[in-house]
C-alpha cells in the first residue's frame, strides 16, 4: 500500500490516510472492486491507532468512493466518477408560451 503518514504535519492522520487513498482511487491505481486492507492491518502497517483508519475509511465511504461489505471488508466502489447531471425534460412549447 502506497500510503504514508507524516506525524509532523498539522493535517490530522486520518485525513492524510483518506486523502492518499482518495488520490489512488481517483487516479485508477485502486480500481473498482479492489479490496482495501483491513482496518487493523492498515493501522499496524502505518503505526497508527485503528480509529485513524476507521475514520479515513468512513470519510471515503461518505464521499461514495468505498463501501463496507459484510464478510469481505472495505471495497473500492466500481464507479469513481460523479454521475452526470441529467438535463431537465424539455417543456412543451404550448406551456412555455403560457408562462411568458
Amino acid at each position: 500500500m502506497q500510503v504514508r503518514v507524516d506525524r509532523q504535519s498539522k493535517v490530522p492522520l486520518y485525513r492524510q490516510v483518506a486523502d492518499q487513498l482518495r488520490a489512488l482511487i481517483v487516479g485508477g491505481v485502486l480500481p473498482g472492486g479492489h479490496r482495501l486492507p483491513s482496518e487493523r492491518d492498515l493501522a499496524r502497517e502505518l503505526g497508527v491507532n485503528r480509529t485513524t483508519v476507521v475514520n479515513a475509511y468512513g470519510s471515503l465511504a461518505a464521499d461514495g468512493l468505498v463501501e463496507g461489505r459484510v464478510g469481505v471488508g472495505t471495497v473500492v466502489r466500481g464507479r469513481t466518477e460523479p454521475e452526470p447531471e441529467r438535463p431537465a425534460a424539455p417543456m412543451p412549447w404550448s406551456e412555455a408560451i403560457r408562462y411568458r
